[in-house]
């Protein structure tokens, strides 16, 4: 079975804590053995 980035993302906004959900994270690709994850960065304020 292989899992999209979508379907990993709505994982994301369902079982995760609210403050891992509130880092803003979206998955970028997936494999056998790995995710990489997109953290939005924003300057000092």
């Amino acid at each position: 079975m292989t899992m999209t980035t979508a379907e990993a993302d709505t994982i994301l906004a369902d079982y995760f804590a609210p403050w891992v959900r509130a880092l803003g994270l979206s998955v970028t690709s997936l494999g056998p053995d790995r995710a990489v994850l997109r953290l939005p960065w924003s300057g000092p304020r």
